[in-house]
């Protein structure tokens, strides 16, 4: 259904030789939704992949892709000893039942980042 990211985002010369082996952009969040509309333009599938947390999911599920079939994502107890909603402020925003996620209705990407836990973490890091 897909290809994932064979590389850390940080190695920017291994992208650079991905890049010149395929026609497909890789970018950000911009990109993505350009994929998108193209994709649904021709009547194809999207399977959005989201392995970095709920930040990175919220933008994942822009309620704009139509023809997004699955939506790919980390689990929310997938870390060592903190869940990765640990960064959000209400840690109920993504609302999960019967194999589907209600996307947030609140501003921007409808999440709010819990800034003071941010701040604690990055002196231990995420463990």
């Amino acid at each position: 259904m897909f290809i994932e990211e064979s590389v850390l985002v940080e190695n920017m010369e291994a992208f650079r030789e991905i890049t010149r082996h395929t026609t497909i952009p890789i970018d950000g969040f911009t990109e993505c939704k350009k994929i998108a509309s193209m994709a649904e333009a021709y009547d194809v599938a999207l399977a959005p992949h989201c392995p970095l947390g709920p930040i990175a999911l919220a933008a994942c599920l822009d309620a704009t892709c139509y023809n997004a079939i699955i939506q790919i994502q980390l689990s929310p107890l997938q870390s060592r000893r903190r869940s990765a909603l640990d960064y959000l402020k209400d840690k109920t925003v993504f609302e999960y039942g019967g194999g589907l996620v209600k996307i947030s209705e609140g501003p921007g990407l409808g999440v709010e980042i819990d800034e003071k836990f941010v701040r604690e973490t990055e002196k231990t890091g995420h463990q």
